[in-house]
């Protein structure tokens, strides 16, 4: 009967690489289907306000999401990751960098696009603040591009082989 065990940094890589693949897969679920089947069906206004709702409740879920990441993160780093190579500490400073976009995005950029909204919605807003909603909504679209290259990046990271130590 074969027998094996995980090594910590292991477990670790698996932790992270689930939370990666439900970033990527919740991205791209909402990115290409649900945000584009609801604009296409729905007028601009309520499918904007739509889709910031279906957001606020993604970022619940994505805050899970990037506690697995961290989790795995430091899960590797105790096991020395940080000693295997230039890949390992360049996924863990990428994993990083994302974890703190992403909470950027949930905790700053999110709040202000939907109060944006909800001001746009009351008041009509003149031109300028149509403009600045627009570059808002560039900067949520940009932030969500980057941290979903990010994530693919960090996961090819996590799937190249570790050297084992020898006992």
């Amino acid at each position: 009967m074969l027998k094996t065990t995980l090594h910590p940094r292991d477990w670790g890589r698996m932790i992270e690489a689930i939370g990666l693949s439900f970033i990527i897969g919740g991205t791209l679920v909402l990115g290409i289907f649900v945000a584009k089947i609801l604009f296409l069906i729905a007028p601009t206004e309520i499918a904007a306000l739509a889709m910031t709702k279906i957001f606020r409740q993604y970022d619940k879920i994505l805050a899970v999401v990037m506690a697995l990441v961290l989790i795995g993160e430091i899960i590797q780093l105790k096991s020395g990751s940080w000693l295997h190579g230039f890949a390992s500490r360049m996924r863990s400073l990428i994993a990083l960098f994302m974890v703190s976009m992403v909470f950027c995005s949930t905790m700053f950029l999110n709040p202000k696009l939907e109060a944006f909204q909800n001001v746009e919605m009351t008041l009509n807003l003149s031109q300028q603040g149509a403009m600045a909603l627009n570059h808002l909504h560039w900067e949520v679209q940009w932030m969500l591009q980057v941290e979903m290259i990010l994530s693919v990046l960090v996961l090819v990271l996590l799937m190249l082989p570790v050297p084992v130590e020898k006992n």
